[in-house]
């Protein structure tokens, strides 16, 4: 069979904190990883618990497991909603955004060239 097509190319390098903006579909995205994280921290928690009980070691290694997991799947959220943002006209916007406007003389107003 001959190869698949290639793929969209990766987003670009960061280089500032990412803002969670864009399109609906990265919103959506950034949300599912916030609670995926939240739930991370939350199992993370009850590993501490099992692993300082001798008897549940095998629950706490399934456990960690569990937590391993929701780890990977916010890692996989946050490159997907950086797609979603990159296919989109607007992308991810870092934090320096306005300090950059500020510098280039685009935003020379009180509130980015708004009087």
């Amino acid at each position: 069979p001959p190869p698949p097509p290639p793929g969209p190319p990766p987003p670009p390098p960061l280089r500032n904190f990412v803002v969670a903006t864009g399109p609906l579909s990265c919103l959506a995205l950034h949300d599912a990883r916030v609670v995926c994280r939240r739930a991370e921290r939350h199992v993370w928690k009850r590993v501490e618990e099992l692993a300082a009980d001798d008897d549940a070691a095998d629950d706490a290694a399934r456990v960690a497991a569990v937590a391993k997991f929701l780890n990977r799947l916010s890692d996989y959220l946050f490159v997907a909603a950086r797609g979603a943002a990159a296919r989109d006209v607007v992308y991810d916007v870092s934090a320096n955004v306005r300090r950059r406007r500020r510098e280039s003389g685009e935003g020379s107003g009180p509130v980015d060239g708004v009087s």
